[in-house]
């Protein structure tokens, strides 16, 4: 894949306006690289105190500046008025501009570096990574395996480095594909739907979410085969340092679960209970095997299908939404049911409060809002139709006290 690409820049959806309306403004936009980055370079490149490093500074220097005067003149010919066609070309020579910067920093870089091109290059995708991971919208979409595993390192014997290699390497070109979708998708798209390709919005559509789905898709192809790799414990505990960023493809905590996770950690189990007690959650796990993989898998066709659907209805389509929803809602069920089964084995041999049913909590009654008390007019009461006031039980309002006289001025016709 050519260098340039891992370049471009960082520019969000937002940035083109995405509406059918001319763009106001261009919001600020950041260069790839800035004169801030310099030192990370140097250290990571280890070029302290050598004369690369001043001319690196110099490179990154000269690469800002024609950057933000690209975009200043960006911002110039999408004022205010700019016809939507006109500002996606606009858009469009922003981006070539970008890619030929990008393409004469990065061959000056590669001059300079020499046998240290592999590391720059190592460089360059951990901060294309960092700077477009970020705005997936998928679950798994937006994950980063590498700063990932630098807060779960991993030990001898597990996870083969080609493997995170293979990821870095499928991610990349995955990103740089979806670069312009995320430019000017949706403002494509509206373009397309309104005057009325539906067919084109579909494909181009289709092609979008293509694109996420695989790298979604490769970042837990990837995370399986880490955890695959690893004994029960690590693999377990592997899990729950990414769950936050891979939810909802773990299994669910349920009763049994957390019961379970308690009995490992209390002290006061007799180990012959503790064994039963791993024994029938091990058979639960077999038994649920089947259901908790159904279940991830139905989550990820719902979330494409969700996407899908309103292209679907507006052309005729049909969707599967409805049949997955029914389908994730029956395997819910066989899920909950299985799990209530194991619990009461357990329950049996152990008391916990999780063995107790919880009590259905009635939703608290709102009170009405008090109906403010009408005048026979029809106004609030304390207004009367001639502006006056009224009070309750026919009383007569208290009189209104006079204003005060404005003091005569002392100077004549003043």
């Amino acid at each position: 894949m050519p260098l340039i690409v891992l370049f471009r820049p960082l520019v969000t959806a937002a940035t083109l306006c995405l509406t059918l309306a001319p763009c106001s403004a261009v919001p600020p936009l950041e260069p790839t690289w800035t004169g801030r980055d310099t030192q990370l370079i140097i250290d990571r490149l280890d070029l302290t105190g050598s004369d690369s490093a001043e001319i690196i500074a110099a490179l990154l220097k000269d690469y800002e500046t024609q950057w933000v005067a690209a975009r200043e003149d960006l911002r110039t010919r999408t004022s205010k008025g700019t016809p939507v066609g006109a500002t996606i070309e606009a858009v469009h020579g922003f981006q070539q501009h970008q890619t030929q910067l990008a393409d004469v920093l990065t061959q000056n870089i590669d001059i300079i570096l020499g046998d240290q091109r592999t590391s720059w290059q190592q460089l360059q995708n951990e901060m294309w990574r960092l700077r477009r991971l970020k705005h997936g919208r998928l679950t798994g979409e937006r994950c980063d395996l590498s700063s990932l595993l630098e807060q779960f390192p991993l030990l001898a014997g597990e996870a083969d480095p080609e493997v995170i290699l293979r990821w870095e390497a499928g991610i990349a070109p995955l990103l740089a594909n979806r670069e312009p979708f995320d430019i000017e998708g949706p403002s494509r798209f509206q373009y397309l739907v309104m005057d009325g390709h539906n067919e084109e919005a579909w494909e181009y559509l289709s092609e979008w979410v293509e694109i996420r789905v695989a790298i979604r898709d490769l970042t837990l192809q990837t995370i399986e085969d880490i955890a695959a790799s690893m004994p029960p414990d690590r693999q377990m505990a592997f899990r729950a340092a990414i769950a936050s960023h891979v939810l909802p493809f773990n299994p669910r905590r349920r009763k049994i679960d957390q019961l379970v996770s308690g009995v490992r950690q209390g002290d006061t189990i007799a180990d012959d209970t503790l064994a039963a007690i791993e024994g029938i959650y091990l058979e639960y796990l077999h038994a649920v095997a089947d259901l908790e993989q159904s279940r991830q898998l139905l989550e990820r066709s719902l979330q494409l299908a969700t996407m899908l659907s309103q292209m679907q209805r507006r052309t005729g389509r049909p969707t599967k939404v409805p049949q997955l929803q029914q389908a994730q809602l029956e395997n819910e069920l066989a899920l909950q049911e299985h799990a209530a089964g194991y619990l009461k084995q357990m329950c049996k041999l152990v008391d916990s409060p999780l063995c107790h049913p919880t009590p259905i909590r009635k939703p608290k009654q709102q009170s009405a809002p008090p109906q403010p008390i009408l005048h026979p007019s029809g106004l609030p009461l304390g207004e009367t139709p001639d502006g006056g006031t009224s009070q309750p039980n026919g009383q007569s309002p208290l009189p209104a006290e006079p204003p005060n006289p404005e003091p005569e001025s002392p100077f004549p016709g003043g």
